[in-house]
């Protein structure tokens, strides 16, 4: 376990590590990181939110004793307003996996998000990987004057920015 922890470490040394027993954790110290917060964003990258690329080339420029994979690259959609749930679930499974599997467009490996769920006051927690992915309710509210702000970052092979947000958007504008 501990080597499992060390090498964890050396490939991101600000990343907490939890021990969980079946995943089970606590949400507080995962959703109150602030991993979405637009300035901590910007202070690594130098760009605006949408564009993670700066991360990716920042962290691959470093001595590390570990290998890169250059061919993985993050792509994040910040989009403002409540999905429909059922649609959103619809979306992701056709547009993720079924033209991911058809087109061989990209490949994801991962993703998490924060959910605006239109009609629920709770924020929705969204984690995926490969095939599988999860929404959650979240133990937190959206705060009353809080904009409801849609987050999600995919974390894979060949992915396009602009082909990622112009689907959200059009599933977004359809609802």
């Amino acid at each position: 376990m501990e080597l499992l922890i060390q090498r964890l470490q050396n490939i991101n040394g600000m990343a907490p590590v939890f021990t969980t027993q079946h995943s089970r954790v606590n949400l507080d110290e995962l959703l109150n990181i602030r991993a979405f917060d637009l300035s901590s964003v910007s202070k690594y990258s130098g760009k605006n939110f949408s564009d993670f690329s700066g991360l990716v080339e920042e962290h691959n420029e470093h001595n590390h004793d570990h290998q890169h994979d250059d061919s993985v690259h993050t792509v994040a959609i910040v989009e403002e307003g409540d999905v429909d749930l059922d649609a959103f679930r619809h979306w992701l499974g056709n547009f993720v996996w079924k033209d991911q599997q058809t087109a061989d467009q990209f490949e994801i490996f991962r993703f998490k998000g924060v959910l605006s769920v239109r009609n629920e006051k709770q924020k929705y927690a969204l984690q995926g990987v490969h095939e599988l992915f999860d929404i959650e309710p979240a133990p937190i509210d959206w705060a009353e004057n809080e904009k409801r702000v849609n987050k999600i970052v995919f974390i894979g092979r060949k992915l396009n920015q602009q082909t990622f947000t112009q689907s959200f958007v059009k599933l977004m504008k359809k609802q």
